[in-house]
């Protein structure tokens, strides 16, 4: 028996047979309905979703602001009504929405609640409130499309918030930059605090000096004072004495009056009231000259006191003049300070609100760190129970390089080599760094579990299981890394967060302790300077008791030369009347007439001592207050000078600190400008953006049907050779025993030109769907290539099986379509297929076709090349391997053994 004969009678019977001819080109169809029909009607779902309704509502009634009248709802659905990708159907009440997807005619619905701006403005107001944007799908109708409708929910809701965020970081910015005008303002009075206080400095030594010279001076008037004092006191007692005898002299020459009027009567006593007279005047006359002196010394030491206050007086009012200039320059300190301060407060409560707009991004990557956190130590515990059991040096070499790699992530990542990180992040992403050490785990354990020799895995199933275990919870942590994105990178902008808000908080702690050194100068020398106008008023006072004592002596000497020509004239009468005793009868009238003058000036005397006794009693009390207030100066004198030092070494002080603060001011400004060299709008356009994703595809793949052409292609290809061995019979001839190898081979040739019929029927139709492989030639090729490994393996299945064989086909089929890459990852999916799936012929069908579809990698192509090869040879020299065993054991042949169906 001939390979050829075996083809020619197949065909022979293909010819003569109608039922026959009708059953392969029926064979021939059912590859083209597999993936035809199936790739045509979703060869491209995904670039219509036009066409999938959605429901919008917007109840939104916005809000008034400083800025005019706002409504993010509003805003959100004129840029739905013209976004294209959904059938947006914009309903005006929630519960007509919802009704809507309820029955089916929407598949999601998406609606803003009418607080939705307010909530978000009341951000200005110090509240953080998070509206809520309403997301309702019907996941009954179909489960796809409402994962389709929840990305662009998730879309409308991304862009809200990045709008949102950043308006917040344009007010950031301005706030920053109100910040800087602030601290140039507070320089500047820093500027001009220093040069006050530098000159406060300099005056110092003469302010100094004129305290001791004003000490001096003030010992010297509490002396005179003293001196002042006694004088007046003793004037005081004088003018008493003198006060007491005016009724002696008033009754005197009212007797001497009256006893002129009775003269003649009493003539005899004439004679004594004359020496009684005489002697009163002799002791007056005596008297007047020590009257007169004290007058003058009296009014030698008024001038001088007057003297000495207007100096005293003069040097008060440059000390107040001074004490002023310290107040003025000590609220420009406070002023500037708290500038500074209230700018520095704007900063912190900028950064307080942005760290709480921030805080919910902080929170969730928290948690999903968390997450992550655990699954790297689950993971970690597998290696560390496996590296403990582990008996072979080189298993627990590997292992211990794994957990030493995981020691080394926990430490940089909890922050023990600060600097280090800081070096790594210089270069790279805190995402990048991540997901990179993750990758050198992940083959780090597999390198271990895989490890063989011979053959034969160094490791039990157990311990491979557990190792597998590990690999997918640090997969499950670098799906959580990855899906954060760049938002992971916004834990180092925390960290730089708080570190600016420390550095704030230190800031407002030093320029309180300032403002409170500036406050108590400022209240010091305003006490001072509320304290000079009673000083003053003493002064005044002091000087007006001065000009009564001058006004009372004036007057009193105003009566001396009265007084002095009254007591001569009494004299040269007396002495008339002595000397004219013989003559008294004819000078009666004469001496009457002069008593009546006498005794009518005689009031006027009396009044002008009870005057001077008056202002003898005010000028002695006014030179005790003026002596004791004398007192009270120099004691504050003396004290003021002694604390001089301390002032001294006080305004040096303040005066370095300023310099300081000058200094710091001026640096903190250009670090500030530096910081913040973009202006508002500048900024809010970058946030709108940060970072510009460029996407690059290595081999683009162009729509839904040329993704799953590879899986379809094989499936249609199976089920087109599983058909072929079912429906076709054939009769075993009687010396295929002779020649078994022979006959499988020609009866494999026949499958084959089958089973090559419809792979290339197969290869046009998708080919006119519209599928462009980068290679046409290598994809019908493939396609021939892929028959010849199907109908091999069919034929192992089915020669040697039967019905048997058909049902293990059908069980194959299932776990191809499970375990092959075809639609989802082989990672995804249980040990069990991602263990099976190397040993599928689909698995290198779906990577040959893959390639020759979107662009071709030689070595993937050669590899998968060569394992479908070698399972057709190794499938179809098995077939004939059993064969051959079977014509050796069966010589002869039933008539039912000639008609078994194959």
């Amino acid at each position: 028996m001939k390979v050829l004969d075996v083809i020619k009678e197949d065909y022979g019977i293909f010819k003569k047979e109608l039922y026959i001819k009708v059953i392969i080109i029926g064979m021939l169809l059912v590859p083209l309905i597999y993936a035809g029909i199936y790739l045509g009607a979703f060869w491209d779902p995904y670039g219509k979703t036009e066409e999938l309704a959605i429901a919008f509502v917007n109840a939104d009634i916005g809000v008034e602001t400083d800025d005019g009248y706002l409504n993010i709802g509003r805003d959100t659905e004129a840029n739905l009504r013209a976004n294209t990708d959904f059938k947006w159907v914009f309903v005006d009440d929630r519960q007509t929405a919802l009704a809507g997807v309820d029955a089916g005619d929407y598949y999601a619905m998406i609606a803003i609640p009418e607080d939705f701006t307010k909530s978000i403005n009341q951000i200005e107001d110090g509240e953080l409130v998070h509206p809520s944007l309403e997301y309702v799908s019907n996941d009954k109708k179909n489960f796809i499309i409402s994962m389709i409708s929840k990305k662009a929910a998730d879309n409308i809701q991304s862009e809200i918030n990045q709008s949102i965020l950043a308006s917040l970081t344009a007010s950031l910015t301005d706030g920053l930059a109100s910040v800087q005008d602030g601290l140039i303002s507070a320089d500047n009075g820093a500027v001009q605090l220093n040069d006050g206080l530098l000159t406060l400095k300099l005056q110092m030594p003469k302010v100094t000096s004129g305290l001791t010279d004003l000490s001096e001076g003030s010992e010297t008037f509490v002396d005179k004072m003293t001196d002042a004092s006694d004088g007046a006191v003793t004037l005081k007692d004088g003018i008493l004495t003198l006060n007491d005898q005016i009724p002696e002299l008033q009754d005197g020459i009212q007797t001497l009056f009256e006893g002129s009027g009775i003269f003649k009567d009493k003539l005899v006593d004439v004679e004594d009231g004359i020496h009684q007279i005489n002697d009163a005047v002799s002791v007056l006359g005596d008297t007047a000259p020590q009257l007169q002196d004290g007058v003058d010394q009296l009014a030698d030491g008024s001038q001088q006191l007057s003297d000495g206050i207007d100096d005293l007086a003069s040097g008060a009012g440059k000390l107040a003049s001074a004490a002023v200039d310290i107040d003025g320059g000590a609220e420009a300190i406070d002023a500037g300070l708290a500038s500074a301060a209230g700018a520095s407060g704007e900063l912190t409560d900028a950064m307080k609100m942005s760290e709480a707009l921030m805080a919910p991004i902080y929170n969730d990557l928290n948690t999903k760190m968390t997450t992550m956190t655990t699954k790297l130590t689950q993971a970690y515990g597998i290696v560390a129970t496996e590296y403990t059991g582990a008996t072979l040096p080189p298993i627990q070499s590997g292992l211990g390089s794994v957990m030493a790699g995981m020691d080394t992530m926990f430490g940089t990542l909890n922050g023990s080599d600060p600097d280090a990180l800081s070096a790594i992040l210089q270069t790279t992403t805190l995402e990048n760094l991540i997901r990179g050490s993750l990758a050198k785990l992940n083959g780090g354990i597999q390198s271990v579990r895989d490890a063989q020799v011979s053959g034969v895995y160094l490791m039990s199933n157990a311990s491979r299981t557990n190792l597998t275990t590990a690999v997918s919870l640090l997969n499950d942590a670098d799906a959580i890394v990855a899906a954060s994105g760049d938002y992971i990178n916004l834990v180092v902008v925390e960290e730089i967060n708080g570190q600016v808000f420390s550095g704030l908080k230190s800031l407002d702690t030093g320029l309180a302790a300032l403002s409170g050194g500036a406050n108590d100068l400022s209240e010091g020398t305003s006490a001072y300077v509320e304290s000079l106008p009673e000083f003053m008023g003493g002064f005044d006072t002091l000087q007006e008791g001065a000009d009564s004592l001058t006004e009372g002596l004036e007057t009193f000497q105003d009566k001396i030369p009265a007084l002095s020509n009254g007591i001569q004239n009494l004299s040269a009468g007396t002495e008339t009347l002595s000397n004219s005793m013989l003559k008294i009868n004819s000078a009666e009238t004469d001496i009457h007439d002069g008593i009546t003058e006498l005794y009518e000036s005689m009031p006027a005397l009396s009044n002008g001592v009870a005057e001077i006794a008056d202002g003898g009693e005010e000028l002695a009390s006014g030179m005790q207050k003026l002596t004791d207030a004398a007192g009270t100066l120099n004691d504050g004198i003396v004290m003021l000078s002694d604390q001089m030092p301390d002032v001294e070494d006080g305004i040096n002080q303040l005066y370095e600190g300023s310099v300081q603060l000058h200094d710091g001011l001026e640096s903190g400004i250009a670090d500030l400008t530096e910081s913040t060299k973009f202006s508002a709008k500048a900024i809010q356009a970058y946030a709108d953006e940060v970072v510009v994703l460029d996407d690059q595809d290595v081999y683009p793949v162009d729509n839904y049907g040329q993704s799953l052409s590879p899986y379809f292609d094989s499936l249609a290809l199976w089920v087109g050779s599983l058909v072929t061995f079912v429906l076709l019979k054939f009769k075993r001839p009687k010396d295929y025993i002779e020649e078994p190898a022979k006959y499988v081979f020609g009866k494999y040739l026949t499958f084959l030109s089958i089973s090559v019929a419809q792979s290339l029927a197969l290869s046009t139709v998708i080919l006119l769907i519209g599928l462009r492989p980068v290679n046409i030639l290598g994809f019908y090729a493939f396609n021939i290539l892929l028959s010849i490994c199907f109908v091999a393996i069919q034929q192992l299945l089915n020669f040697t099986m039967g019905n048997a064989g058909k049902l293990l086909s059908m069980v194959l089929l299932v776990l191809q379509l499970t375990s092959a890459n075809g639609t989802f990852p082989v990672e995804l999916e249980p040990a069990f297929f991602q263990a099976i799936s190397k040993f599928m012929p689909f698995t290198y069908s779906i990577i040959g076709l893959r390639e020759l579809i979107s662009g071709v990698q030689w070595p993937h192509m050669w590899h998968a090349i060569l394992m479908l090869v070698l399972m057709a040879i190794v499938t179809l020299c098995t077939t004939m391997g059993i064969y051959q065993q079977m014509a050796k054991k069966q010589k002869s042949f039933t008539k039912e053994a000639l008609n078994e169906t194959i």
